[in-house]
């Protein structure tokens, strides 16, 4: 986590004018920003179930937040990790960030399918 908010400090602000904002973006990129959110929320989702689990059989797997990490601190991280997205998208030409949003995407939808198979629904995200 600690890794992740140094890189968005040293990242360069966002207001400057050639800056892009959602409503600027191509169709594209807004299905492929909305995605990714989409499934890192169910992937918190899925991860804080678990984490709370009774039977303390889950583990978090991902190595930048420990076995047992702190909801806010999963949730911070993703907020981040999608501000960080949002200015990647907006500050570059338009789609020039697509295939990374997509490559992105996919890894988590996998993280998610695994983890609905070990037993936490995908479902709990709503």
């Amino acid at each position: 986590f600690k890794k992740l908010l140094i890189i968005l400090c040293l990242t360069p602000s966002v207001s400057h004018a050639e800056f892009r904002h959602f409503n600027d973006w191509t169709k594209e990129e807004k299905a492929l920003y909305t995605g990714y959110n989409l499934i890192s929320y169910i992937d918190y989702s899925q991860t804080k179930s678990a984490l709370s689990d009774l039977c303390n059989c889950y583990t978090e797997a991902n190595p930048i937040f420990g076995k047992n990490p702190d909801s806010d601190t999963i949730l911070a991280a993703n907020v981040l990790a999608s501000a960080y997205v949002y200015y990647s998208v907006g500050s570059r030409l338009p789609n020039n960030f697509n295939k990374t949003m997509a490559v992105v995407t996919g890894v988590r939808t996998a993280i998610v399918i695994h983890n609905d198979q070990i037993g936490v629904s995908w479902s709990v995200g709503f």
